[in-house]
């Protein structure tokens, strides 16, 4: 995925009173693009987890759902789990995800995650990686590991 086209679907999933910087979408397009490598290799029709991991970004039902109400609290666009196989709807369920993630960390009283705190909820999801403290497993390493060099 070109950066430039997952920059927009990063500046289109904030909403009305997030916080929005250039740099801020960036760096959530950079964790993305290292999410969706780590994952699939960036494979739109990767299915993994005996079906249950669909797309790029390997989104379960739970994530989509929750991608889904913060794009309705939006008043966003909602989009369908069986419309998974389309590239961009992918990209904007990541991306709204991503800003799922972002919220409930901040509402925890951690305004900054790590990029290997977000891969740890992506992968294990916000109560399993609570669970552990937010301690990278092996998979948030690895995303680090690959936003980093992108930002190199």
């Amino acid at each position: 995925m070109k950066a430039a086209a997952l920059t927009f679907a990063v500046i289109a999933s904030f909403g009305a009173g997030n916080p929005f910087t250039l740099k801020a979408a960036q760096e959530d397009a950079r964790l993305l693009n290292a999410i969706a490598a780590v994952e699939s290799g960036h494979v739109h029709h990767a299915v993994g987890d005996r079906g249950a991991s669909l797309g790029a970004w390997q989104m379960q039902a739970a994530a989509w759902a929750d991608a889904n109400n913060h794009r309705r609290r939006l008043g966003s666009v909602q989009h369908p789990r069986s419309s998974w196989r389309d590239p961009l709807v992918q990209e904007e369920m990541a991306a709204s995800f991503l800003r799922v993630i972002r919220q409930r960390f901040a509402a925890a009283g951690i305004a900054r995650p790590t990029p290997e705190q977000i891969a740890v909820v992506w992968n294990r999801g916000w109560t399993a990686a609570k669970r552990v403290g937010f301690r990278p497993n092996d998979y948030a390493k690895r995303v680090a590991n690959v936003y980093r060099l992108q930002g190199s």
